[in-house]
């Protein structure tokens, strides 16, 4: 039985408001997805830790997470996100409404929600995506907007340099 260190991830580059999706061929070797075929992709580096069902590799594009992921780095994410999202780095994608700071539907930003007590559950009444840079501005979402976004994935680690 293969190690599951030895496995391939799937890959993911979150650009120009899609995921752009890797498939496997049988040979081992990562093709993109049908939309780009003059692109090959680069094989992402191995992750530190025992890889689990639901984990995947998505670059990540922009400053807004500096310095603990650095552009262009390529992370580690599990998903589901599996109990409280407060506080965790997630990526996220939005729905009817754009990160204004790259003018995506995806984002990776620190999770903070306000909610009340509404009957015998909870509601959200304010969403906020945090950057950890400061020359960024968080994105705030009020509780009607709550439906506008879904979070994806949890950010495991930043993976070394590009193979």
């Amino acid at each position: 039985m293969a190690d599951s260190h030895d496995e391939e991830q799937p890959q993911y580059t979150l650009y120009r408001s899609r995921p752009k999706l890797f498939r496997r061929r049988e040979s081992d070797d990562l093709l993109p997805s049908p939309g780009r075929p003059d692109e090959a992709p680069p094989k992402a580096p191995r992750p530190k830790r025992r890889l689990r069902p639901g984990m995947f590799v998505a670059q990540v594009v922009g400053k807004s997470m500096e310095p603990t992921i650095p552009d262009g780095s390529y992370c580690l994410f599990r998903a589901p996100v599996i109990g409280t999202r407060q506080g965790k780095i997630v990526l996220v994608q939005l729905r009817n409404v754009i990160d204004p700071d790259n003018g995506e539907r995806y984002t990776v930003k620190r999770y903070q929600s306000e909610k009340v007590m509404d009957g015998d559950s909870w509601r959200h009444i304010r969403i906020t995506l945090k950057p950890i840079n400061p020359d960024f501005q968080p994105m705030v979402l009020t509780g009607s907007e709550e439906g506008e976004l879904q979070v994806v994935a949890e950010f495991v680690e930043v993976l070394g340099g590009i193979s």
